[in-house]
């Protein structure tokens, strides 16, 4: 029931950010997103590696969006 929850949850973010034309850097598809090691005790919120590998992952996100357009933002 969570799961299916924040899958609403992220559907919701993902067409206001569309709406609005906000990018967002979805990391739910990632295949770390399962991974409980980066996960608090309470399995909703990152802990200090998952807020790295997120920083990372939205790092590298901006680092393709910057390439596709030629290094031009």
């Amino acid at each position: 029931m969570f799961g299916r929850r924040i899958a609403q949850l992220n559907e919701l973010i993902r067409e206001a950010a569309t709406r609005h034309g906000v990018l967002v850097a979805d990391l739910a598809g990632k295949h770390y997103a399962n991974d409980r090691s980066i996960y608090s005790s309470d399995l909703m919120h990152a802990n200090m590696r998952g807020h790295a590998v997120i920083a990372s992952s939205t790092v590298e996100y901006v680092s393709e969006l910057i390439r596709n357009k030629e290094g031009a933002l």
